[in-house]
């Protein structure tokens, strides 16, 4: 899979979450496409929350919390890359700045694995969805591994 994550101003912060199901031996890069504030809103990772790290078994959907490792905030310059395998717990910050933060991101699967999760066989088109949305057909909706 490759995309873009875009934090616009105003952005609120994620939820915590997974990318992935533990069975997905995937890992997630993002490479910052440019420079940006320290403000524009970034992620924030819990270590050892990964599969086989000391604190995999943690909910998904909460912040850390009791004793579990604080979040890691990562700030990219241009050209930076930040790696980590898509079970890592994580969520985005806030955007309280004027600028648009955009981050390019892969997935890399062992063994070839296809990404069905996020994009689906027979997954529709850009045009598609455009039109769905125009048309006021579209049902937003969050696909990420549930925890």
């Amino acid at each position: 899979t490759v995309g873009t994550l875009w934090n616009f101003p105003g952005a609120n912060s994620t939820f915590w979450h997974r990318d992935y199901p533990d069975e997905w031996r995937l890992l997630t890069v993002i490479t910052a496409m440019r420079d940006y504030p320290a403000e524009a809103g970034w992620l924030h990772v819990q270590q050892e929350t990964h599969l086989g790290g000391a604190f995999h078994g943690v909910t998904s959907r909460t912040p850390p919390c009791c004793g579990q490792p604080p979040p890691a905030t990562t700030f990219l310059r241009k050209g930076d890359t930040l790696i980590f395998t898509a079970t890592t717990k994580h969520a985005v910050t806030p955007n309280p700045s004027g600028v648009d933060r955009g981050l390019f991101y892969t997935t890399y699967a062992v063994g070839g694995r296809r990404d069905t999760y996020n994009m689906p066989d027979g997954a529709p088109s850009l045009r598609s969805l455009l039109a769905r949305l125009r048309a006021g057909t579209l049902t937003p909706s969050l696909n990420h591994a549930r925890g």
